[in-house]
């Protein structure tokens, strides 16, 4: 099999996690779908030798590793986790940056950071959306179009588990 295809593939595999990850109910079920993710796109930049987002996504996976832990010990229960994840992405960003387009990634990362920090479910949902929307419009900038059809595509799935799971809770608790 060619490798570019095997690379596609990798990153078809993440992008069905991360949409399967927008329609779990419970934090610690986002969290395991969101490590598969991680790992397929790892996976996937490499085989393209396109490092930086190999590097992005393996800060990625010790993030949600940190995160999917929150709360088992004093460290993770503190802020420094969020801070120290921030701070990596920052960083990251100083190397990689090349014109306005190219914050889009790090911003998407760092509000996600924020986001999946909550413990609310709703929350990481709609943080997931605003991610999923960066890096659709980086991925035209950058005329990563397959990429940008995943990007939309997931968009709009967690847009709709938005509306199915969190609005429609709300409409039936104002009935009530």
């Amino acid at each position: 099999m060619n490798l570019f295809i095997f690379a596609q593939i990798l990153g078809g595999f993440g992008a069905i996690s991360t949409m399967l990850s927008s329609w779990q109910k419970s934090r610690d079920k986002i969290f395991t779908f969101l490590l598969f993710d991680n790992i397929f796109y790892i996976l996937q930049y490499i085989i393209l030798n396109a490092y930086a987002g190999a590097l992005t996504n393996i800060v990625s996976l010790f993030r949600t590793i940190l995160f999917k832990n929150k709360g088992k010990n004093k460290f993770l229960s503190s802020n420094y986790p969020l801070v120290i994840i921030i701070f990596l992405y920052i960083i990251l960003n100083i190397f990689t940056y090349n014109s306005l387009f190219s914050l889009f990634p790090s911003v998407a990362s760092i509000v996600y950071a924020i986001v999946l920090w909550q413990d609310e479910p709703k929350k990481i949902r709609m943080g997931s959306s605003f991610m999923l929307f960066m890096w659709f419009i980086y991925n035209l900038v950058v005329r990563a179009y397959v990429g940008a059809f995943t990007e939309l595509s997931l968009f709009i799935s967690s847009v709709i588990a938005i509306i199915k799971i969190d609005l429609k809770k709300n409409d039936t608790r104002s009935i009530n």
